[in-house]
């Protein structure tokens, strides 16, 4: 079988090689791919069986249906990855960045993962682990999709009632499409929640942890989070706009697609966070400035 092995990243991320047909070109069997830098490339459906991706900046790149069987990604970077159905088994992952990446579907059997950062990640139920590993215990987030029933209005009375008595942890808690304009919860710890299209217009969210939380397509428009923290945030789609994230903690938070026209952002600790062409800004924003990355 032929194997490509003088593969370059164009712009945009791109995956370009040195002749040969499409078909040829996804064989990357044994590749040495150590310390590249592949930010936001699509390598779906490429066949990378025993890979050496030791160190490569991952983050945002499209790995769906890619086998990576056997593959060292060892201290590689998979911040905000997608990893759909992705082949995995057998791989090392010891001291990879995968934080807010996507294992839909992955098979995860057999894999080396000792030091591994996965807060936030999201599995589904057809995602394939070992017998013995516990994804919740590791950070990861069980997601088995967008458009799951509203939580019924009880389940958001129970979790106020909780806070105003004076409780604040509510880690890995499940409130897809929670209806909560207005709510305080000001300092709660939210960590590693699930609220994607959850309302939380107009909330008092100052102070709150949302670190590894899932925000895909929130409404927290004009919301007050000021000194919050989202690291590893995932808020795909969100709505921002005329939010307060004065002094907020943004560091590695994805904003692919939302909305933060308007955001007050002085102060915040933008550090690693992710934004693509279609996440909107006020004009003059600069992004990058803020020490945001466009993947």
């Amino acid at each position: 079988m032929s194997v490509v092995r003088s593969p370059h990243v164009t712009k945009g991320g791109a995956i370009a090689t040195s002749g040969g047909n499409s078909s040829i070109e996804r064989r990357w069997h044994d590749i040495s791919l150590n310390g590249a830098s592949l930010l936001g490339a699509d390598l779906k459906q490429f066949q990378l069986v025993r890979a050496d991706l030791r160190e490569a900046d991952l983050i945002g790149a499209c790995l769906e249906n890619v086998d990576l069987t056997g593959a060292d990604l060892s201290g590689a970077t998979l911040m905000a990855a997608d990893l759909r159905r992705a082949n995995l088994r057998g791989a090392n992952l010891t001291n990879v960045f995968a934080i807010s990446a996507c294992f839909y579907g992955a098979d995860l059997r057999d894999i080396r993962i000792d030091g591994a950062h996965l807060f936030g990640a999201y599995y589904d139920e057809d995602t394939r682990f070992d017998l013995d590993f516990n994804p919740t215990m590791a950070g990861m987030l069980l997601s088995p999709g967008w458009s799951k029933p509203s939580v019924k209005p009880q389940q958001v009375a129970s979790i106020q009632a909780r806070y105003q008595a004076g409780y604040r942890n509510f880690k890995f808690v499940k409130m897809t499409r929670a209806d909560w304009p207005g709510v305080d919860l000001s300092n709660a710890d939210l960590g590693n929640s699930e609220f994607s299209r959850a309302n939380f217009c107009k909330a008092k969210l100052d102070g709150i942890n949302f670190n590894g939380a899932g925000l895909r397509n929130a409404d927290l428009s004009q919301a007050s989070l000021e000194g919050a923290t989202l690291m590893g945030a995932y808020l795909k789609g969100a709505n921002l706009s005329g939010a307060n994230l004065s002094r907020a903690r943004l560091i590695s938070t994805c904003f692919y697609d939302a909305d933060l026209r308007g955001a007050r952002l002085d102060g915040a600790t933008c550090l690693g966070a992710l934004y693509n062409d279609r996440t909107q800004f006020d004009p003059g924003v600069n992004p990058t400035k803020l020490g945001m990355r466009n993947a």
